[in-house]
């Protein structure tokens, strides 16, 4: 095994990921320079989540038993436990590409003053076929009023950051059922400065059964997080809040609309159809001038009326 040229350590929580852990394992510890340490914490997993574990016979890999503290609290305890100067999160369904580490490494050193560094990724399917769908948004240095728009780093595998950070910023709020890592990376932008690795390294990915897909749950707890980064935020910024709500509306009209797509059943997929409309003109709401020239809402608009013709022709 390669020595460290940095000590990295990687969390990785996990629940119930039997089926593409082994996956995640392997891409974090086939990465140069290797890491220092891989803990995953394990959030009660009932499924073969822990037998996976145990045939991985490398000795960075630490699994910590934490049944039913939720994602937040698992990160935490996964940070508590962990060594290394610089610190990756890795979800347990997701795969970083080779050369992630060394180019996260290679832009911290280069930047100075900069803590997080994240890269692109794109979205994957439950069989691990790339859908289309990307995060490829590039900011750097002071990111607090992109960041505030939306969370540009697009998921929780993007970043490897510097421990000492995370500490002086509590790490993650463990009260928060979703949006915990854009909630953080609010927080660590308000006192550092972001650099990012305009290239691919992670492929996450989206499927009904993960938390992303619960449109509900992420547009209450986002608001939530949106108004608590507001309270923080300086005079000169509040005059965009509206516009973060538009653009929070229209990635969940989006969402709901892709989902659509591979809805499995008619039922499930009217629904989402009108939950996809509705996120959708609450955008328009909160920011019409802006709507007006947004090609992603009109698009949107265009996907919606053809997903209600094919509908109604199906149902006739």
């Amino acid at each position: 095994m390669e020595r460290p040229v940095r000590d990295i350590a990687v969390i990785m929580p996990a629940r119930n990921a039997a089926d593409t852990i082994a996956e995640a394992v392997e891409s974090v510890l086939s990465q140069i320079p290797a890491v220092l340490e891989l803990i995953v914490v394990d959030d009660g997993s009932t499924d073969a989540t822990r037998d996976v574990l145990d045939s991985v016979m490398d000795p960075r890999v630490t699994v910590l038993s934490c049944p039913g503290v939720g994602c937040g609290a698992a990160r935490n305890r996964g940070l508590d436990a962990a060594r290394g100067e610089l610190i990756a999160f890795m979800d347990a369904d997701d795969v970083w590409l080779p050369g992630k580490l060394a180019a996260q490494v290679a832009v911290l050193e280069s930047a100075p003053g900069a803590m997080v560094a994240y890269s692109w990724s794109e979205d994957i399917d439950v069989s691990g076929a790339r859908t289309g769908g990307y995060c490829r948004l590039t900011r750097n240095g002071d990111v607090r009023r992109a960041l505030l728009l939306r969370n540009f780093l697009g998921n929780g595998s993007t970043p490897l950051l510097y421990r000492s950070v995370l500490t002086e910023t509590g790490g993650f709020d463990e009260a928060l059922p979703a949006c915990e890592d854009w909630d953080l990376w609010l927080r660590l932008a308000e006192r550092h400065a972001f650099v990012c690795v305009p290239q691919t390294y992670v492929l996450y990915r989206r499927s009904e059964a993960s938390m992303s897909s619960d449109l509900p749950l992420m547009n209450t707890t986002a608001a939530r997080v949106i108004e608590r980064a507001y309270d923080r935020a300086p005079a000169h910024l509040q005059s965009q809040k509206g516009h973060t709500y538009s653009i929070l509306n229209r990635h969940f009209a989006v969402q709901a609309l892709s989902m659509a797509a591979r809805a499995r059943s008619s039922a499930r997929e009217r629904e989402l159809v009108i939950a996809s409309t509705k996120y959708l003109y609450r955008s328009v709401l909160w920011s019409p001038m802006r709507s007006l020239i947004s090609r992603t809402v009109w698009a949107t608009g265009l996907r919606l009326l053809i997903a209600v013709a094919t509908a109604r022709r199906a149902t006739a």
